[in-house]
C-alpha cells in the first residue's frame, strides 16, 4: 500500500466516523464529490482547499501535501535558428 493509499484509508475511517461523506466535502469545497474523492486521493492539493478543510477540523495529517500549482500548458522557450551572442 502506497502512502497516498494509506492516508486516504485513514481519511475514509476518519470520515466514516463522522458521517462525512464526499459529497459534502463537494459541496463545501464548490466542486462534484468525484472531484473531491480525486483531490483527495492526489499526492497535493490547492491550499485553498487545503486551509476550508482544516478549518472544518479535518487532520492536516489526513490531507494532500497543500501546494500551488500552475495551471495550462507552461509557456515554451524561443529555440532561434541561429546562435544568439
Amino acid at each position: 500500500m502506497t502512502t497516498a493509499e494509506n492516508r486516504l484509508s485513514r481519511f475514509n475511517t476518519w470520515k466514516d466516523g463522522y458521517d462525512i461523506t464526499f459529497r459534502a466535502i463537494g459541496d463545501v469545497l464548490g466542486m462534484s464529490s468525484q472531484a473531491a474523492h480525486n483531490l483527495l486521493k492526489a499526492d497535493t492539493m490547492p491550499t485553498h482547499h487545503h486551509k476550508t478543510l482544516v478549518d472544518l477540523g479535518v487532520p492536516k495529517d489526513l490531507l494532500p501535501i497543500p501546494e500551488d500549482k500552475p495551471r495550462g500548458r507552461q509557456p515554451k522557450e524561443p529555440r532561434w535558428p541561429v546562435a544568439q551572442i
